[in-house]
């Protein structure tokens, strides 16, 4: 008997590409000339057989071959030239004629590889032939070895999501515009923070769960009294884009941080996968994927600012005046992403940033100055007239008769999709020009 090299095959997302091949070549290599002209002239007929070792109940190995081949999985043959034998059936027996050109076998699985024989067990495919007596006169045993990917390969993390193992779980929601218009949910699709999520999933299946481990507690509270799982069970490539994290307001979690967000906002929540099958089929038993995420809002992690680092305004003007973009900016957590607080897009949106609900001032001393709780709506540019963007109107109170440069500020207040509120004291110089005076 020839013993081949054991092939390793780990079972495909892509049916059509599982299979595994082996060479037969070295079972004719080690004969002599003489023994490979005995071996065409004698040989009337061949088998194969599928066999898993030692799991006999007296230790012997196991014929499964009927198993094998009633759930679909086949052996195909090729001869030296790379011509398919197609008149070969594996699981009858071979007419030798036929047996004898074939020099490569190739098992396809096709996913059909039933899943109670395990995969931690070891197999191998024997090629008996036999001459017209049905004595053996050759043998060849090919071992094989099957397993499924690694369970954390079917989630190839995101670039430029990850931040020392924690998915920064920033939300996306166009906002109901307005100061009195409802709130989001604080909700984060979990598909953003993997490559390809629905494709490297596929016909696998899995079931998601908040951590709820007493040690991993948060403010007091486990992680699934922090936040809830919408459409966690039965998770495959169809249907997870549905699967989301949402955060408990406080009246369900108990409380708020003091900064008004809720208990399990920023905080690194354990999420759990498992009851995962691989292609819906095969299991990886208790084995289970975890990860964490941080939700997020990318405004109320970013930044409001005066541009030159204050609104320089005429302390005595009898008019109002205008600020705007030109005078405040804001940024996302990257401070390279900056946005206009002040409306840069028609009614109904306001704002091209999405996620603005709302944007209000207040003078930070209304007895020197006012300012116009909202600013103005976006105007687009009509014939000749040009667009004209938001703005806020300033107004000195003249009465006070301010002498020299007075420092103040400008409380900003914007309000998010979600109900974070970002506040902001702008520094403002109300401007006193004395000349020669």
């Amino acid at each position: 008997m020839v013993t081949l090299d054991k092939a390793n095959h780990t079972i495909t997302a892509d049916e059509t590409k599982d299979n595994f091949s082996a060479s037969l070549t070295p079972m004719f290599d080690a004969m002599t000339t003489e023994q490979l002209n005995e071996w065409n002239q004698y040989i009337n007929a061949a088998d194969f057989k599928v066999y898993q070792v030692g799991t006999n109940d007296d230790g012997s190995d196991k014929d499964i071959t009927n198993g094998v081949s009633q759930g679909g999985v086949t052996l195909k043959f090729k001869d030296a030239d790379g011509n398919a034998l197609t008149d070969l059936d594996w699981t009858n027996g071979q007419d030798g004629t036929e047996a004898k050109k074939a020099r490569k076998i190739i098992v396809d699985l096709n996913h059909n590889w039933p899943a109670d024989f395990a995969l931690d067990k070891e197999y191998y495919i024997l090629a008996t032939y036999k001459d017209e007596a049905d004595d053996v006169i050759s043998q060849a045993k090919i071992p094989f070895k099957l397993s499924i990917p690694a369970l954390s390969s079917l989630f190839e993390r995101q670039d430029g999501i990850w931040v020392n193992d924690v998915a920064n779980a920033y939300m996306y929601e166009t906002a109901n515009r307005g100061e009195d218009a409802d709130k989001k949910n604080a909700t984060y699709t979990i598909k953003n923070a993997f490559k390809q999520l629905a494709t490297t999933v596929g016909t696998s299946t899995f079931d998601v769960e908040l951590d709820n481990a007493d040690a991993n507690k948060i403010s007091g509270k486990k992680h699934n009294e922090l936040a809830t799982l919408a459409n966690e069970t039965g998770v495959t490539g169809t249907n997870v884009n549905n699967l989301t994290i949402t955060l408990k307001d406080g009246l369900v979690s108990g409380g708020n941080n003091a900064d008004g967000t809720q208990l399990g906002y920023k905080k690194e929540l354990i999420l759990h996968v498992k009851n995962v099958k691989f292609v819906n089929k095969y299991s990886y038993g208790d084995e289970t994927y975890d990860f964490k995420v941080k939700v997020m809002s990318p405004l109320f992690e970013g930044k409001v600012y005066a541009v030159g680092n204050a609104v320089e305004l005429s302390a005595t003007s009898l008019e109002g005046q205008k600020i705007n973009d030109s005078n405040i900016k804001a940024h996302t957590y990257n401070v390279s992403e900056v946005y206009s607080i002040f409306s840069d897009k028609a009614a109904t949106d306001y704002w091209k940033r999405n996620e603005i609900k709302s944007v209000v001032f207040e003078s930070g001393n209304d007895e020197l100055f006012s300012v116009t709780r909202t600013g103005t709506t976006y105007v687009a540019a009509a014939g000749d007239n040009p667009a004209v963007p938001g703005y806020a109107t300033v107004t000195v109170n003249n009465s006070a008769n301010i002498s020299v440069d007075t420092n103040s500020t400008i409380k900003v207040t914007v309000t998010d999709a979600w109900g974070y509120k970002l506040v902001q004291e702008i520094p403002v110089v109300l401007k006193v020009n004395q000349g020669n005076n």
